[in-house]
């Protein structure tokens, strides 16, 4: 889901009205650099988790519940082989940055499995 979607009732994103060139944009890094053989290495890896990087806080009024979202991203060739991927909320949580840090291992020649 981009920042050019809201989250429906069913937790699909859909994109609000004048939002499509956002989305497009997004999705043309997010999705189109795989055709140079750069894959979103935790999409890649878990292709079903929810990995979020990011988070608003509404404000931090009255407890309102956390947005996350993941603008961070490493991307690589297969070639590369990577074998794990998470997000570092150390970071984030100890007020270093407002973003997790993203970690990922690599076996040169090995073959990421969604390759």
């Amino acid at each position: 889901m981009t920042w050019g979607q809201d989250e429906g009732p069913n937790g699909r994103g859909t994109p609000p009205p004048g939002a499509d060139a956002w989305d497009s944009g997004a999705r043309s890094v997010l999705e189109g650099l795989a055709t140079y053989d750069l894959r979103d290495v935790c999409r890649a890896l878990h292709p079903s988790a929810e990995a979020f990087s990011w988070y608003w806080r509404g404000g931090g009024r009255g407890g309102a519940k956390p947005v996350g979202r993941r603008f961070d991203h490493i991307f690589a060739a297969a070639s590369l082989g990577a074998t794990a991927c998470q997000c570092e909320h150390g970071v984030r949580e100890d007020g270093l940055s407002d973003h997790s840090a993203i970690l990922a291992d690599f076996k040169w020649g090995a073959r990421e499995p969604h390759s």
